[in-house]
């Protein structure tokens, strides 16, 4: 089956996530953060309180805390249709955050189809 255009406005159930200091870190450290941010590399640096990097949102909101994401998206990605999900490129993607991230917390996430773009010799959603 090909892609369903009427899959637009389709949006997942939402999915607690979760994450702590340690994810955060880790985030921090794999995209590049090293001693001149202390606050975002480390969780225990004396006279530094731990900061999160904003980007960070986007790998927990996929699962990347420690708890939360990809799977239970499964479902609405199954509204697309049937390809080769080895052939899906990522499009585009958008984070708003109203303050800074904590170190340690929970969120509810909902993922939404807001466009599908036929490309030619394929499609184009996100």
């Amino acid at each position: 089956m090909p892609i369903i255009p009427d899959a637009i406005g389709t949006t997942s159930d939402p999915v607690e996530i979760s994450w702590e200091p340690r994810d955060c870190v880790i985030y921090a450290l794999g995209v590049g953060a090293g001693t001149d941010e202390l606050e975002f590399a480390t969780s225990d640096t004396a006279g530094k309180a731990q900061k999160v990097l904003p980007t960070f949102a986007v790998v927990a909101g996929m699962g990347g805390g420690a708890g939360g994401g990809m799977a239970s998206q499964a479902g609405l990605f199954s509204k697309l249709g049937s390809f080769n999900f080895a052939m899906l490129v990522h499009g585009e993607q958008g984070i708003e955050l109203s303050k800074p991230i904590p170190p340690s917390g929970r969120a509810s996430v909902t993922t939404a189809i807001t466009g599908i773009y036929d490309k030619g010799s394929g499609a184009v959603s996100r």
